[in-house]
Order: C-alpha cells, then structure tokens, then sequence
C-alpha cells in the first residue's frame, strides 16, 4: 500500500506493521474525526421535515 517498485532490487528491514506504521496512524486519525453537519445539511434536514410535517397536516 505505501511502496511501489518497478524494477530492481531492494533489502529493507521492518519495524512496523498495521496501525503501528506512519500510515497507520493518519488512518487512525481520520477514523476519530467525529461527524459534523454542515450548515447546508442541517438547512435542509429542517425543510424536510417542515415538508413531511406539512404533508401530514393537509392529507
């Protein structure tokens, strides 16, 4: 996931794995982000339900 090779020969020595990589660690950061609506979001989650609401009222 975070080499690319061509060609060649290559040795390298390991002292990482998983979570415990540097590419590890920005996807656990992103994974704690907590979710925030949008101001456009919330704007229309509130003309959906005036929208059901006033459906309801005038079946």
């Amino acid at each position: 996931m975070g080499t690319s090779i061509a060609t060649g020969y290559a040795r390298g020595i390991v002292v990482a794995t998983g979570m415990d990589t540097e590419l590890g660690k920005i996807a656990n950061l992103s994974e704690a982000q907590e979710f925030q609506e949008t101001p456009l979001q919330k704007e229309m989650k509130n003309i959906a339900k005036k929208l059901t609401i006033g459906t309801l009222v005038l079946s």
